[in-house]
């Protein structure tokens, strides 16, 4: 494999990043054999890794992670806890887009607009509402409950009406 230039700034954040991966383990007190055998990873690559001497795989990154009991995000934090916190444009234009979508929200930056007065309702909205409210209920009822209700009982069909000639013989 030929080896990147040194001054190459993926190379040296790969290669800082991989430092703090040896000072974590050997922190933890524990060896590249250690490592090998919770990563499932073969031994002679996990030294090479370490060493610098291949091109290391992200899932080698975040299976050491794992190995050592951190959290993804908590090894990151440790990582650049030096760093100053202002964000980059490309984090801003990030943000702003996923403050669109409603379920991926950035929790810490995004501040909750003041909601508007609603307008009066009238009283068939208001039933609406209450409807939509009550069977959202009994849903939620049903769902939490896990019980699955049997089916209903079937109606029996009427017998069928006797000739009206017959009547009238015993009416006679």
């Amino acid at each position: 494999m030929p080896k990147r230039d040194t001054k190459d700034p993926i190379r040296q954040e790969t290669e800082r990043l991989m430092e703090m991966l040896r000072i974590f383990v050997r922190t933890l007190g524990l060896g590249n054999v250690e490592i090998a055998r919770r990563t499932k990873i073969a031994h002679a690559n996990v030294g090479r890794y370490f060493r610098g001497e291949a091109r290391v795989p992200l899932d080698f990154v975040i299976a050491v992670i794992r190995a050592l009991g951190l959290e993804y995000r908590e090894f990151f934090e440790l990582a650049y806890a030096d760093q100053p916190a202002q964000p980059t444009e490309a984090r801003k234009k990030i943000e702003r887009i996923l403050e669109v979508l409603p379920a991926r929200r950035p929790a810490a930056s995004v501040v909750e607009p003041e909601p508007e007065p609603e307008p009066p309702k009238t009283d068939v909205e208001r039933l609406l509402e209450a409807f939509r409210r009550e069977v959202g209920n009994l849903l939620d009822a049903r769902q939490s409950s896990q019980v699955i209700a049997p089916p209903p009982a079937p109606v029996p069909e009427p017998e069928p009406a006797k000739p009206a000639s017959r009547r009238r013989k015993k009416e006679a």
